[in-house]
C-alpha cells in the first residue's frame, strides 16, 4: 500500500495508484466503468477546463450533481487545482442553492444541464456537467499547476437537524490523519469493493469514497434513493465487501421477511453511521444481516471518534463502543473538569485530524465554536464506563430542561421505538411558561394508536417527568440528505 504519511495530498495518492495499475477498476456507476488511468485522464482534463472557466487556487466550487461518477470527477478535478469544494444536495431547491451560494461566497457551481436558473448575489460561474461533457473535454494542453498542499480541499457541511449551514474546513493533513485512524481499526479496508449508497454531499459519503480511492479500492456508486431489496441485490451483483449505511437502511433490512441469517454474509464490513440504533437493533443486525457489523460515531469536524464492533454489540449494546486511536477523549463538566465514571458530561477530544478552521458567513475564520484550549467540544452529552466504553445521552443543545431537570431525548425515543406501532419518532422540548420546557414527541405510526395509548405505554416504562406531554402524529418525518430526522420549527432549540 502507498505510504500515506509520505504523500503530501490525496490527489498524489490516487495518481500513484493510477501510475502503478492504470487498468485496475477504480469507479463503477451504472453502465460506466472507469479504470484508474481513465479516471486520472478525465480528472486532468476537467481540471484544465475549470481553470479555463476562471477557477483558481483558493476559490470555492459548489457541486450540485447526483451521486454519480461525474460528481467524483469534478470533485477530484477541483482538488487537483486547489479549489475548495462545497458539496451541495442535488435535490435542493433553487432558492436553497441561492442561499448556500451566497452564504459560502461560491466562485462557481457545477450543476446538471437543464437545472433551474438561480439568482445568487455572488453570481457564481455555472458549469453544466454530464458524462458527455466530461468525455468530450480536450486534453489539458499545458501542464497543470502543482497542488497547493495548504489550501483546504473541502468544506464539510454539518448534517445536523436545524440552524444555518455549518461548514468546517478539511485539509490534506486532516484527511490523512483520519484515514490512518480508520485503518488502525478497520485493518482489512485496503482491497475492498465499496458500495457507495450514501449521498456524496454527506460527509461520511464523500470521505469513504475518497478513502477507498486512496486505498486503491473499487468504488461502486449506487443511487441513494432505493428500497432495501435493491441494496441486497446490488451487494451481490457487484460483489461488494464494504457497505456504509444510515440507521434507516438498517431498519429497512431488518424488516424484510427474508432477513434470515446472515442476509449480507459476504460483506467484510457493514458500517452504520449518522444516528443511533437501539440495542436490540444492533444485536439483530449482527445475527441477521452481517456478523462484521460496526456502528460508528463522529462529526464533520473530527472524523470518527468512537466505534462499536460485534463484541461491543454483545456485551454493551447501548454504548458507542470505544474511542478511536490517536485521539485523546474526555468527559467534562461545564468548567472543563473531568467527571466521574458513568456520569454524563460534555464530550471533548483533541489530536491530529480535527479541523480548527471554518467558513462562517462571508469570511474565513479560526473556528471558535467548540474549540477551547486545544480541545474540540463535539456538543454531545456522553459518559464513559469502567471498561472504557462511551455512551451518548444526547446533544447538549437538544437537552430538555424541565423545571431544572435535564432530560435526554434519546432515552425516550428508544422506549417509543420499541412500541409495535411506532415506526419513527423524534423527541424534543417545547416552551412551557411554568417549567421552561415540556417533552413533546413527533411520531409516525402504523395502525390505530392514540395519545392515551402512548402515554400509558410510556408511563409503564419511564419516570413520570420523562413521559411526553404532547404527541404529534405525522405520515412521515422530514429528513436531511443524510437520513437524519429534522426537528420541527417550534422546538425549543
Amino acid at each position: 500500500m502507498i505510504n500515506l504519511a509520505s504523500t503530501p495530498n490525496l490527489i498524489e495518492v490516487i495518481y500513484q495508484h493510477a501510475d502503478a495499475q492504470p487498468d485496475a477498476t477504480a469507479l463503477i456507476c451504472g453502465n460506466t466503468t472507469l479504470s484508474a488511468g481513465e479516471l486520472r485522464n478525465i480528472v486532468d482534463r476537467c481540471a484544465a477546463e475549470l481553470l479555463r472557466q476562471g477557477l483558481t487556487d483558493g476559490d470555492r466550487l459548489g457541486i450540485q450533481l447526483q451521486d454519480t461518477w461525474e460528481f467524483v470527477a469534478v470533485l477530484l478535478a477541483a482538488i487537483r487545482i486547489s479549489v475548495t469544494v462545497v458539496p451541495l444536495d442535488w435535490r435542493a431547491s433553487p432558492r436553497e442553492i441561492e442561499r448556500l451560494s451566497d452564504y459560502f461566497a461560491l466562485t462557481g457551481i457545477a450543476r446538471v444541464p437543464g437545472s433551474p436558473d438561480i439568482r445568487a448575489l455572488q453570481d457564481p460561474i455555472t458549469i453544466y456537467v454530464d458524462g458527455v461533457w466530461l468525455h468530450n473535454l480536450p486534453d489539458s494542453g499545458t501542464p497543470l499547476p502543482p497542488v497547493n498542499n495548504v489550501t483546504p480541499f473541502l468544506i464539510s457541511l454539518s448534517s445536523g437537524t436545524t440552524g444555518d449551514p455549518k461548514g468546517v474546513y478539511c485539509t490534506f493533513e486532516d484527511f490523512t490523519a483520519r484515514l490512518q485512524r480508520n485503518l488502525k481499526v478497520f485493518e482489512a479496508l485496503p482491497g475492498l469493493r465499496y458500495l457507495s449508497c450514501l449521498p456524496l454531499c454527506f460527509s461520511a459519503g464523500i470521505f469513504y469514497c475518497l478513502d477507498s480511492l486512496c486505498l486503491g479500492n473499487v468504488v461502486i456508486l449506487y443511487p441513494t434513493l432505493f428500497a432495501p431489496q435493491e441494496i441486497i441485490k446490488a451487494v451481490k451483483q457487484h460483489r461488494a465487501t464494504l457497505l456504509l449505511v444510515v440507521p434507516t437502511i438498517v431498519r429497512g433490512l431488518l424488516e424484510l421477511p427474508e432477513s434470515r441469517p446472515p442476509l449480507l454474509h459476504d460483506l467484510i464490513y457493514l458500517i452504520s453511521t449518522g444516528g443511533p440504533l437501539t440495542p436490540d437493533e444492533k444485536k439483530l443486525t449482527v445475527t441477521q444481516i452481517n456478523a462484521n457489523f460496526y456502528d460508528i460515531f463522529g462529526t464533520s469536524a473530527s472524523g470518527l471518534l468512537c466505534v462499536a464492533g460485534p463484541d461491543d454489540m454483545a456485551t454493551a449494546p447501548k454504548s458507542l463502543g470505544r474511542a478511536m486511536p490517536f485521539l485523546e477523549h474526555e468527559i467534562v463538566d461545564n468548567d472543563g473538569s473531568t467527571v466521574p465514571i458513568d456520569t454524563p458530561g460534555l464530550l471533548r477530544c483533541r489530536g491530529a485530524g480535527i479541523s480548527d478552521s471554518a467558513w462562517e458567513g462571508d469570511k474565513d475564520t479560526a473556528r471558535s465554536e467548540g474549540i477551547d484550549a486545544g480541545w474540540y467540544y463535539t456538543g454531545d452529552i456522553a459518559s464513559i464506563d469502567s471498561n472504557g466504553r462511551y455512551y451518548l445521552h444526547g446533544r447538549a443543545d437538544n437537552v430538555i430542561n424541565r423545571g431544572g431537570v435535564n432530560i435526554y431525548p434519546n432515552v425516550i425515543e428508544a422506549v417509543l421505538r420499541k412500541h409495535q406501532k411506532v415506526n419513527e419518532v423524534v423527541v424534543f422540548g417545547k416552551p412551557d411558561p411554568q417549567l421552561g420546557e415540556y417533552v413533546a414527541a413527533m411520531i409516525v405510526v402504523t395502525g390505530q394508536v392514540n395519545d392515551a395509548d402512548l402515554i400509558a405505554y410510556c408511563r409503564d416504562k419511564l419516570a413520570p417527568h420523562l413521559v411526553p406531554k404532547e404527541f404529534i402524529f405525522k405520515s412521515s418525518l422530514s429528513k436531511t440528505s443524510a437520513g437524519k430526522i429534522k426537528l420541527p420549527a417550534d422546538a425549543s432549540h
